[in-house]
């Protein structure tokens, strides 16, 4: 008797399998943002930021080798509700980048980025740029800060930064 049972409510998933339609927004392809990780969603819920969304581009070098090329902070520009962060990134030539941030110390916005993609035996320079929405600023977060890097770290409203591409 179980096992008819059994057979009778499995059969329905045997002959016609699971359907699942995957969305776009769970699609990861190209240098984009790693939606609704348990950094993004901390960050939404706690203070009001998330990334909406990255752009990327080659970086003006300054005509500097490969050897001296490094992350920065190249541009901070504010509004009401948005921040963008424009930075510029070495990696592999062929990389693409999955982008996500956090807040640290209720003062840094770290901007997080995951390379992947093909292999290449090249160094480039990225520019990304982080389009941060807010709801609510956090009047406290005055600092930005690239891959856990301490060099990169920078205040917001620094003079030199703001608005400078």
């Amino acid at each position: 008797m179980k096992k008819t049972l059994l057979i009778l409510f499995l059969f329905p998933l045997m002959l016609f399998g699971q359907n699942i339609e995957y969305d776009d927004d769970y699609t990861l392809k190209g240098t984009t943002v790693l939606k609704w990780s348990s950094k993004y969603r901390q960050t939404y819920y706690q203070y009001g930021y998330y990334l909406d969304q990255i752009n990327s581009s080659a970086c003006d070098t300054g005509g500097k080798p490969q050897e001296e090329l490094e992350d920065a902070v190249i541009a901070v520009n504010q509004s009401d509700s948005t921040i963008v962060l424009s930075i510029s990134k070495v990696g592999n030539c062929s990389a693409a980048f999955l982008a996500e941030i956090e807040i640290v110390n209720d003062s840094i916005i770290h901007l997080i980025t995951h390379e992947y993609g093909g292999r290449s035996t090249c160094i480039c320079c990225f520019g990304l740029d982080f389009t941060i929405k807010t709801e609510g600023l956090h009047k406290e977060i005055r600092y930005v800060m690239i891959d856990e890097n301490r060099k990169t770290l920078i205040k917001m409203d620094e003079p030199a930064l703001k608005g400078r591409k």
